[in-house]
């Protein structure tokens, strides 16, 4: 896909508003890949953008996700289960800057992310109208690295330990 912005609005490095004087074009490449054997299931997706880290705009150049996982039926088909892996990675970037005075982000050029990926172990199931799981998020910590930034910083959330609950109802 190609990206044409033609009026970039933006926070600069002193955190005021600014527009880009001429238009900003991006170029975004997108791949997704699914396929099971048997009860065993992988989902890949990576996106490559170029373009995306200059004047007025910060984005990754490479994105990936993957979702490794076992699903299937227990007690009598009244359970449809999930257990797996997934991990997500961003290459190095200068992600943009956060000022809470004005609860804003805005371009900085002075903190660059590290490039490391971030591991989840999750467990799930359906059981007819109610699903639930539980997930241990950033199993990964310390390794190679003790954490990572979601923006210059402010560090992202330690691991942790995830569980939720989702009923509808209905029939």
């Amino acid at each position: 896909a190609v990206a044409n912005i033609p009026t970039l609005v933006f926070y600069n490095q002193q955190a005021r508003p600014a527009q880009l004087s001429s238009a900003k074009q991006l170029f975004i490449v997108y791949a997704r890949h699914r396929f099971n054997l048997g009860h065993f299931f992988a989902d890949n997706q990576a996106t490559y953008t170029a373009g995306g880290d200059g004047e007025g705009l910060r984005i990754p150049a490479v994105v990936g996700e993957s979702r490794l996982y076992y699903q299937g039926y227990v007690f009598k088909k009244a359970l449809l289960g999930q257990a797996g892996v997934q991990g997500y990675f961003q290459s190095r970037w200068r992600a943009y800057g956060y000022s809470p005075s004005t609860q804003q982000f805005f371009v900085q050029d002075n903190f660059t992310i590290r490039n490391l990926p971030v591991v989840d172990v999750f467990l799930s199931g359906d059981i007819k109208t109610v699903g639930i799981f539980l997930k241990m998020a950033y199993v990964n910590q310390f390794l190679p690295q003790r954490g990572y930034f979601a923006t210059p910083y402010y560090p992202a959330l330690p691991r942790r330990f995830q569980f939720g609950l989702r009923w509808q109802f209905f029939n």
